[in-house]
C-alpha cells in the first residue's frame, strides 16, 4: 500500500468534536488503500502542525490529503513545491 499523510486545518467557529467526526471520516475512508503516515491538525489561523509535515520526510508518501488550502501565501507556496520536489499529489477533501 502506498503512504498517505493528512493535513487537517480548523475552520473559524469549527468546533473540536467536528473536527475529530471529519478527521475520522478522512481516516476511514482512506485506511482500506493507503498507509496512513501521520496526522497533523492545527487550530484556526496555526501552521504548527504544517510545520512538523513539512519537516518530514515527504518522498515516503504518494499523496498528501488536505481539509483546504493554506490561507498563507508563504505555506502554500512551500505545499505546492514540496509537492512538486516530493512527487506526491495533493488532494482536497471535502
Amino acid at each position: 500500500m502506498a503512504n498517505v499523510a493528512i493535513y487537517y486545518q480548523l475552520n473559524e467557529h469549527e468546533e473540536s468534536n467536528n473536527a475529530i467526526a471529519s478527521i475520522t471520516n478522512i481516516v476511514k475512508s482512506t485506511e482500506t488503500y493507503y498507509t496512513i503516515v501521520g496526522v497533523f491538525v492545527d487550530s484556526v489561523n496555526e501552521n504548527i502542525r504544517l510545520m512538523d509535515l513539512f519537516d518530514m520526510n515527504l518522498s515516503t508518501i504518494s499523496k498528501l490529503i488536505i481539509n483546504k488550502y493554506p490561507v498563507d501565501e508563504f505555506d502554500q507556496e512551500m505545499l505546492y513545491q514540496l509537492a512538486r520536489s516530493e512527487k506526491f499529489q495533493i488532494e482536497l477533501w471535502n
